[in-house]
């Protein structure tokens, strides 16, 4: 049904703390939570992220004030976004669109590799909001 897909939908992107409601699915699905919540570290063939911590091919030189994962953003500003992403792919290509993937499986290896980026992501997101980084 059109409500069972939203929950999905909802479910597959559900942070704990960030939003009230937990989300539960029903037919036996039980509580969810967004699945980068238990594997941090991509594992894609080429990765395009916001994050540094991800050793994406692509992203911002400078990472993006963790806040504006929590904020609405103006018009303005989501322009300014696909402009910068755009031009991070250029970027990429020029420098001869060089793989990570490998610097990728070697952090994947680590004990406890995704939890441990996924928590310093979590005090990034949070030095943002309180004004302590940029």
């Amino acid at each position: 049904s059109e409500d069972e897909l939203l929950d999905a939908v909802l479910a597959s992107c559900y942070i704990p703390v960030a939003y009230e409601t937990p989300v539960v699915l029903g037919r036996g699905l039980g509580f969810c939570i967004d699945g980068c919540a238990l594997d941090f570290v991509p594992q894609a063939a080429l990765v395009i992220s916001p994050f540094h911590s991800h050793a994406a091919e692509v992203s911002p030189r400078e990472e993006y004030p963790g806040a504006m994962n929590f904020n609405l953003l103006h018009s303005h500003d989501i322009l300014r976004l696909f402009e910068d992403g755009y031009l991070d792919v250029i970027r990429w290509l020029q420098d001869g669109a060089a793989s990570r993937r490998g610097e990728r499986d070697d952090i994947r290896k680590a004990p406890l590799a995704s939890q441990r980026l996924l928590l310093c992501q979590g005090l990034h997101v949070v030095k943002s909001l309180l004004g302590l980084k940029k």
